[in-house]
């Protein structure tokens, strides 16, 4: 048997070399990289669509007179409950789509102004500022306001 000697020489005949000790690495290649990220993203997005703190839960109706309040906040229940992006429900404080609110009730009542905005926690607020009628002519489903 042939004995080996490992000493500081420095020769190039390879049987007094010190044998290397080699590094594997792990190669991961770039679509598990990429599914890796994509279930992370999906998972945060679920968990923050679950959180309970930035759930909306309460509607506040602010101006109203002639318009009822409960017609109101059906109008903004409905809009909590349409998805959003395709399949976030709007329920959520980050999801919730303020402009098209608006403009469902602006197209629901005629109002001349409206306002609504998310109040941390849980809170969406309607300010509504409705139209000063001095007469209204009513020809069967139409509804005509004449102002100053």
């Amino acid at each position: 048997m042939r004995r080996r000697v490992y000493s500081a020489r420095r020769s190039s005949y390879p049987a007094y070399q010190r044998p290397r000790r080699v590094r594997r690495r792990l190669h991961v290649g770039v679509s598990v990289k990429l599914y890796a990220l994509a279930v992370l993203l999906a998972g945060g997005v679920w968990w923050v669509n679950q959180s309970p703190r930035l759930r909306l839960s309460s509607v506040e109706v602010e101006g109203n007179r002639t318009v009822k309040r409960d017609a109101i906040v059906a109008l903004i229940n409905a809009r909590l409950d349409a998805p959003r992006f395709g399949v976030l429900p709007q329920r959520n404080y980050l999801w919730f789509d303020a402009d098209a609110a608006v403009q469902a009730l602006q197209q629901q009542f005629g109002f001349t102004a409206v306002e609504v905005a998310r109040r941390w926690p849980n809170t969406v607020t309607v300010t509504v500022h409705e139209p000063v009628a001095t007469l209204v002519w009513v020809s069967g489903p139409q509804a005509y306001y004449v102002d100053d």
